[in-house]
C-alpha cells in the first residue's frame, strides 16, 4: 500500500509512518508513507536565489505549492494570485507572527511569483524520485532504514516547535477519547 500526500507536518507524517510500521508488524504487508521518505531525499530547489529571498521558507501556498497546482490544476488557482503581497517568513516563529495577524491573507511567501513551469519541475522531481523509491521497494529493498521527514524534525528547532504544538493537541484528542469511552452511548 503506497500512501500519498501532499502534508509536510511532522506529526502527520510520524503518524502515518507508525500506521505503516504496525500494518507491516500486524499483518505481513507493506503499508509505505512515499512522501514521508520522498520530503527526506536531498530535493533540488528549483527556485533561484532571489526567488528564495521573496517566498521565504518555503511553505502552505508559497511559491513553491502554488507552481505545483498550477501546474497540476491551473483552475483551482484564483487569478488574483497575481496581485498577492509576499507574506515572507524564514522560521516558524516568522510565520506564525504572520498568520496571527488580523488581516492575514491565508498564505505564505510570495505565490504572486508562481509560474505552472516550476510546478511542473518539482512535480517531475518527485515522481522520478518516488518511481525509483518504489521500484527500491518492490526490489525488495530494506526502506525502513531510510531517513523520513518525521525524523528530520527531531533536530529543528521549527519543526520541533511544531511537534511540541502537535503533541498537545493529541494530548487534548486522547483526553476527549477517554473521556468518551466512558460516556453511555445512545442505542443504535
Amino acid at each position: 500500500i503506497l500512501v500519498i500526500h501532499g502534508h509536510g507536518d511532522p506529526a502527520h507524517n510520524r503518524m502515518l509512518d507508525e500506521a505503516g510500521e504496525y500494518f507491516h508488524e500486524t499483518y505481513g504487508g507493506e503499508m509505505v508513507n512515499l512522501f514521508g521518505y520522498l520530503w527526506a531525499m536531498p530535493l533540488t530547489d528549483f527556485r533561484s536565489t532571489e526567488e528564495r529571498g521573496r517566498d521565504g521558507r518555503a511553505e502552505h501556498a508559497t511559491m513553491v505549492e502554488t507552481s505545483v497546482i498550477l501546474a497540476l490544476h491551473p483552475r483551482l488557482v484564483s487569478r488574483d494570485v497575481k496581485r498577492a503581497l509576499p507574506q515572507t517568513g524564514e522560521s516558524l516563529e516568522d510565520l506564525e507572527r504572520i498568520a496571527a495577524a488580523a488581516d492575514w491573507p491565508g498564505y505564505f511567501g510570495d505565490p504572486a511569483l508562481a509560474p505552472a513551469a516550476l510546478g511542473r519541475k518539482v512535480y517531475r522531481q518527485w515522481l522520478e524520485k518516488g518511481q525509483e523509491l518504489v521500484n527500491r521497494i518492490l526490489a525488495g529493498d530494506d526502506y525502513r532504514t531510510l531517513p523520513r521527514l518525521a525524523e528530520l524534525g527531531a533536530d529543528d528547532p521549527a519543526d520541533a516547535a511544531a511537534v511540541a504544538v502537535n503533541d498537545q493537541m493529541e494530548a487534548r484528542q486522547q483526553r476527549w477519547l477517554a473521556n468518551r469511552a466512558t460516556e453511555p452511548r445512545p442505542p443504535r
